[in-house]
C-alpha cells in the first residue's frame, strides 16, 4: 500500500506552490487530492479503509489532534470532510477538506486497511507529512480577505518597504520578508513549540498571533530578538545592519531558541510580519509618525520640565520620530463582528501584558473610535496615535504646573505599503479622525 499526497497539483490549487520544502503544504477549509495505491482492486463490499492525520506528541480526537475518516461517514468532532473522486486500477484518490477552523502546522498521515485477511496500518512515512496553514481564500476561515489584489500583496509578496524617519521627512528601508524560504517555515512553527503553546489552541488565529507577538521579542521568555538601543552593538548585529528575516529566523532556529542580537522596532516587525504570512495570516507593517509610549495608562503623554527647563527623563514619556507595528487581518469571534478586519499587533517589548512583554491583537477600528475596553491593549494603541501631549514644569517648590498641551502631536502620519508599489499609503484615517477628515463632515 503506497499514499501519493499529489504535492505538486495541491500546492498549485491552494497558493503554496513557491515555499522551499518538499513536503505537502496545504490551507484549511479547502480540498486536496490524495491517493492510496491497494495492494489489489479495492472491493467496497468486503474491504474496510479509513484515514487518519495526526499533529503533536499525544494525538486525542477530543482535542482535534488526532483527525480519523472514513468515506461516506461525517466527523462530527473534527469537521474534516472527505469524499471518493474516482478509482483508477488500485488507486482510489480522496479529496480531503481540513476544517476551516482546524489546527495550524505539521500533521503525518496513516492509513489503516481492514479486509478478510485481516488489519494493515501503514508504516510511518515522513514524506507524507504535511503542513496546514491559515487560508485567506476560504470564506468560512477566520482569516478570510475577499478582494485578490490584498492576498497578493499581504500574503504572497515576500519584500516589502518599511517606512522611517520624521513625519516631515519620511525615509524608507526594504525588507526581505523571505516567508517561502527554505527553513523559514520549520522555523516558524519552532516559534510556537518553543513558546509552548498548546496545540488546541493554534487553530485560532487570534490565540496564535497574541502568542507570536510575545515569542518575536526575548524579554521575558527567550523568543527571537534582543532589544537594544543603547548604541552599542559590539557582541551582536546593529539593527541598521539586518535587511530581511530570513538570516534572523534561521540563526535562532539553528541555535534551538537562542536569542539573536540586535533588534528596534522596525527588525521586530520585519520579522513578526515573515511570520504572520508565512503561516497564511495577511499582514502588513505600520509605520506609526512621532509615536507615543504612555507609561501610566493615563492617555497621556506627560513631558515634565524641571525649574531650570531642561527635561526630566525620569518621569516623562516617551515620544518616538516613529515607530513600526504589524496589522493582522482577521476576524474577531470574541467581540462584536464590527470589529473584525485589521488588527494592530506589536512585538516590540515596551508594556507587559497579561505576564509577558506583547500588545494585541487590538481592533485598529476599535482604536479609531475610542473604543478601548475591548482586548486586547487598545488603550495603549490608542496612546500612541491620539494621546495629548501635556508639558509640566516643576517649580522651585516642586510642584508640577501644566504650562501646554499639544493634542496634534502625537500619531502624525501612519502609513504602509501601497498595494503593488513601494510607495507609502495614509493610513492615518483608519486610526483617528484627523483634522481634514473633521472638515469634511
Amino acid at each position: 500500500m503506497n499514499i501519493n499526497m499529489y504535492e505538486e497539483i495541491n500546492r498549485l490549487s491552494h497558493h503554496t506552490d513557491a515555499y522551499k520544502l518538499s513536503k505537502l503544504i496545504i490551507r484549511r477549509g479547502q480540498e486536496f487530492i490524495m491517493g492510496i495505491v491497494f495492494n489489489r482492486q479495492f472491493d467496497p463490499k468486503t474491504d474496510l479503509y479509513f484515514i487518519e492525520f495526526l499533529i503533536g506528541m499525544n494525538p486525542i480526537r477530543t482535542q482535534k489532534t488526532l483527525i480519523s475518516l472514513t468515506p461516506g461517514e461525517n466527523n462530527p468532532i473534527s469537521n474534516w470532510g472527505i469524499r471518493v473522486v474516482e478509482t483508477i486500477n488500485t488507486e482510489t484518490k480522496l479529496g480531503i477538506t481540513p476544517a476551516a477552523d482546524c489546527i495550524v502546522g505539521l500533521y503525518s498521515t496513516y492509513v489503516t486497511v481492514i479486509t478478510n485477511a485481516g488489519k494493515q496500518r501503514s508504516q510511518r512515512n515522513q514524506t507524507t507529512d504535511f503542513y496546514v496553514l491559515f487560508n485567506p481564500w476560504a470564506q468560512k476561515d477566520q482569516v478570510y480577505l475577499g478582494n485578490e489584489e490584498e492576498r497578493q500583496e499581504y500574503v504572497l509578496n515576500d519584500v516589502g518597504m518599511i517606512f522611517n524617519g520624521y513625519y516631515n521627512n519620511i525615509g524608507s528601508r526594504p525588507w526581505n520578508y523571505g516567508q517561502f524560504q527554505s527553513g523559514i517555515l520549520e522555523a516558524c512553527i519552532f516559534i510556537l513549540d518553543f513558546g509552548k503553546m498548546p496545540l488546541q489552541y493554534r487553530d485560532d488565529a487570534v490565540k496564535v498571533v497574541r502568542k507570536a507577538s510575545a515569542m518575536i521579542n526575548s524579554q521575558d521568555d527567550d523568543g527571537v530578538l534582543v532589544g537594544s538601543w543603547s548604541g552599542d552593538f559590539m557582541f551582536g548585529t546593529a539593527p541598521t545592519a539586518w535587511t530581511g528575516s530570513v538570516e534572523i529566523l534561521h540563526q535562532y532556529y539553528s541555535e534551538g531558541g537562542v536569542p539573536v542580537k540586535f533588534g528596534q522596532c522596525w527588525v521586530y516587525a520585519g520579522v513578526f510580519n515573515t511570520f504572520l504570512r508565512c503561516l497564511g495570516l495577511p499582514a502588513r507593517v505600520i509605520t506609526n509618525y512621532c509615536s507615543a509610549h504612555d507609561n501610566n495608562g493615563n492617555l497621556q503623554t506627560n513631558i515634565v520640565l524641571n525649574e531650570d527647563g531642561s527635561l526630566d527623563r525620569e518621569v516623562s514619556d516617551t515620544i518616538w520620530n516613529f515607530h513600526c507595528w504589524n496589522e493582522v487581518f482577521l476576524k474577531r469571534h470574541d467581540m462584536h463582528e464590527k470589529y473584525s478586519g485589521w488588527q494592530v499587533v506589536d512585538s516590540t517589548p515596551q508594556e507587559i501584558s497579561e505576564g509577558y512583554y506583547r500588545c494585541g491583537p487590538a481592533a485598529a477600528e476599535a482604536i479609531h473610535n475610542d473604543h478601548l475596553g475591548y482586548a486586547f491593549d487598545a488603550q495603549f494603541v490608542f496612546s500612541e496615535v491620539n494621546s495629548d501631549v501635556v508639558y509640566y514644569k516643576r517649580d522651585k517648590y516642586k510642584n508640577l504646573n501644566v504650562i501646554y498641551v499639544d493634542k496634534t502631536y502625537v500619531g502624525k502620519l501612519v502609513l504602509t505599503k501601497m498595494i503593488g508599489s513601494n510607495d507609502y499609503n495614509d493610513v492615518t484615517n483608519s486610526y483617528k479622525y484627523t483634522k481634514s477628515h473633521l472638515e469634511n463632515v
